[in-house]
């Protein structure tokens, strides 16, 4: 087997194999150019990552699944003993034969993992192989220097419902392109998080500029969204059966977002982070669908920072635009996310957007709203 990257995290696949009660394969989304009748094909539930079906070498048009295995697996000790009753029944069978007879007719718990990356090298293969392919990886790295990874998120206005979202409501809300925060991945040695010169200034001409910096932008910055972002990101790749490959980077970041306006300037950092992120470790549509990828956003800022916050922020970055969102008791408990919408932009008339340069903290004023509406206060006075 040999990785497109070369190198994955071995650690990672063992965690999430110890914390399934079962086997497990490691599989990848073939690309367009290869056929599925040359691999083993798995089925897999998107819910519960077990394998429901191994395919090998199937001929086409027997599974719509383009999903194949790399030849990497992890038994359970007690399920070795399978292997010798399995030669018994097919002595000259391929090892990919066994695993097609433990998950379909022994129907034994076997999970999926997957490594979202290429491979070119799977089973039997010679060491002039191996040497051919590692000079191609080494040639193309020198060739094509990895270019720096930049993605923005635009600053969101609420135009009906605000702050419904947080009380199973329906909003409309817009994003701004006038007001962004950027963030910029780039592929190095160790992994580091680059402070801002404003937000998270760490030297100052004197104390009287700590005082006022201090007194305008407050004590927490940006360099926590980047840290928790990333965190987060590599908890839900683990938990969701996804094996990153072991590459650092250094992530850097921009906003011209006015601060605790209510923008959703903090929510803006870590939408455009998780873009980052996905676009370095090659994470698809499927493997974070936009609904979810906006729990995600909301989960970052109050799961690992605590802020108060709803989804309908989140989800305008995501989606971005013009978007009718539905956050209705029944949607969020049946599918864990509303029913989002985007409309057309051009049948608004225009704005003006008007904000104060010396606000209060947002945060602070919204933080007990809800639970002041789930003790049944009927209005919310100054």
């Amino acid at each position: 087997m040999l990785c497109a990257d070369q190198n994955f995290d071995i650690a990672q696949v063992i965690r999430f194999f110890r914390s399934e009660p079962g086997e497990l394969i490691i599989y990848y989304e073939l690309e367009e150019s290869e056929k599925s009748s040359s691999r083993g094909i798995v089925e897999v539930s998107p819910d519960t990552h077990r394998v429901t079906r191994f395919l090998e070498k199937p001929q086409d048009r027997l599974t719509a699944s383009r999903l194949a295995s790399v030849v990497f697996y992890c038994l359970q000790r007690d399920t070795l003993s399978h292997l010798s009753d399995f030669l018994r029944l097919q002595p000259q069978a391929s090892f990919g034969r066994f695993w097609e007879w433990l998950v379909n007719e022994k129907q034994l718990d076997v999970f999926g993992m997957k490594l979202p990356t290429g491979f070119q090298l799977i089973g039997q293969v010679g060491l002039s192989d191996y040497t051919k392919w590692l000079t191609h990886y080494s040639t193309k790295q020198q060739d094509n220097p990895a270019k720096p990874i930049t993605y923005r998120s635009f600053a969101r206005v609420g135009l009906m419902g605000n702050p419904s979202d947080g009380f199973n409501g329906k909003t409309i809300a817009m994003s701004i392109s006038n007001f962004w925060a950027e963030v910029t991945l780039v592929e190095s040695q160790t992994l580091v998080l680059v402070p801002h010169p404003l937000n998270d200034p760490t030297e100052f001409g004197s104390l009287q500029d700590l005082f006022c910096i201090s007194r305008k932008e407050g004590y927490l910055g940006g360099l926590r969204l980047l840290q928790a972002t990333c965190k987060k990101f590599y908890q839900f790749c683990s938990k969701q059966g996804i094996a990153l490959t072991k590459q650092n980077f250094t992530l850097k970041y921009d906003t011209n977002i006015p601060r605790q306006v209510g923008l959703a300037g903090s929510s803006a950092i870590v939408s455009a982070t998780l873009k980052c992120l996905m676009k370095f470790y090659n994470i698809t549509d499927n493997d974070l669908p936009k609904p979810i990828r906006a729990n995600f956003i909301l989960n970052v800022e109050t799961d690992e920072l605590f802020i108060t916050a709803g989804l309908q922020d989140r989800v305008v970055q995501v989606y971005e635009g013009l978007v009718y969102m539905d956050f209705s008791k029944n949607l969020m408990a049946e599918q864990g996310y509303g029913n989002y919408v985007s409309m057309d932009m051009s049948v608004l008339p225009h704005f003006w957007l008007a904000y104060l340069s010396d606000p209060s903290d947002s945060g602070r004023i919204h933080s007990n709203i809800r639970q002041r509406w789930l003790s049944g206060e009927s209005s919310y006075g100054k």
